[in-house]
């Protein structure tokens, strides 16, 4: 996911150690990560412009699964880790060519240490993040979702078109879970056309018209 920010260390009013971090740094990640820009946007809707998740999923709460190969020792991920990098090969993209398995082997698709691996995964607990959270987000969402993706269905990031109250759901027919690597110009095209895109002001934020003035006496 991708969280765009406003403001910046120019900003007048003192700023929470949080809004810092939020006027300075993007938010880019998996699942998880899409929960924690639901909630920066959430927390801080004068502060966040517009928000990206990218294969994020439904509006849903997390909970950790405790019958997962995660929760296994790290030691036996590890023995375990050439078996998962395959699966993710498999699953992850939509196609299983030369340059899948380059990046794969590059480590630019799945390069993660066992223990990070593991921690990442049972700790993914979120029990406030239900619908109606997400329906209480303000600002512009950018939902994109790879259609072999094999990890989170199309439904799930239908209904969270449904539940935002701003969204835009775009499929992309030719991506999986890796929609990103694997069609790196189409999502750029995106994410640039979105960031660019000002929505129209509300009637509320509108200007109250001036009072006519007084008519003269004759």
């Amino acid at each position: 996911t991708c969280l765009w920010v406003r403001g910046g260390h120019s900003s007048s009013h003192c700023l929470h150690p949080a809004d810092h971090c939020l006027s300075t740094l993007p938010t880019i990640g998996p699942r998880g990560r899409v929960s924690f820009c639901t909630f920066l946007a959430h927390e801080y809707p004068d502060l966040v412009h517009k928000v990206i998740m990218i294969n994020g999923g439904g509006p849903t709460a997390l909970e950790p699964s405790f019958c997962s190969i995660f929760n296994m020792p790290t030691c036996v991920l590890h023995c375990l880790s050439p078996c998962l990098a395959w699966s993710f090969l498999k699953a992850g993209f939509a196609r299983q060519g030369a340059k899948e398995k380059q990046l794969l082997k590059e480590g630019n698709a799945f390069n993660v240490s066992s223990f990070v691996l593991r921690a990442m995964m049972s700790g993914q607990y979120w029990p406030e993040g239900d619908e109606v959270y997400h329906a209480e987000l303000t600002v512009p969402v950018l939902l994109v979702h790879g259609m072999h993706d094999k990890f989170v269905p199309v439904e799930e990031d239908q209904r969270m078109a449904e539940i935002l109250l701003l969204a835009f759901l775009k499929l992309i027919d030719e991506g999986s879970h890796m929609v990103m690597l694997e069609c790196p110009e189409t999502v750029n095209t995106l994410l640039h056309e979105f960031l660019l895109w000002e929505p129209e002001p509300s009637p509320k934020a509108l200007p109250e018209p001036l009072p006519a003035p007084p008519e003269e006496k004759k």
